[in-house]
């Protein structure tokens, strides 16, 4: 099966450049560009833990085609899920070249009250 026979869902990337400044001449985010690309997410691990303000993190491995523009600043949306870059992401490779893009990605999620829904 080829690679884009495995990348079967929709992912819309949003590249956030820090290409703008505050009144105080500190870099903040400038208008977020959104695409849609094939790729293909599988969750990896889920912290039951809540940390950084009551949070449950989950972690992804996201696949993308090698040409997708993708890092760090940006944001991944699947199924209507917003998920963060983690990390920069790796090129696989293969004999003829870069064969595909891994993406670790982290959800974080609200922690539900007692009693919730």
């Amino acid at each position: 099966m080829s690679l884009r026979g495995l990348l079967a869902q929709t992912v819309t990337v949003g590249r956030r450049p820090y290409d703008a400044t505050s009144s105080q001449g500190i870099p903040t985010a400038g208008t977020t560009v959104w695409s849609d690309h094939p790729g293909r997410l599988e969750q990896t691990a889920v912290t039951d833990v809540a940390r950084d303000g009551d949070v449950v993190l989950s972690d992804y491995r996201l696949f993308l085609e090698p040409d997708v523009a993708i890092d760090t600043l940006d944001l991944v949306v699947v199924d209507d899920v917003t998920y963060e870059v983690a990390v920069p992401p790796v090129v696989e490779r293969s004999p003829r070249g870069p064969h595909h893009l891994v993406v670790l990605l982290i959800r974080r999620a609200p922690v539900r009250a007692e009693g919730g829904s």
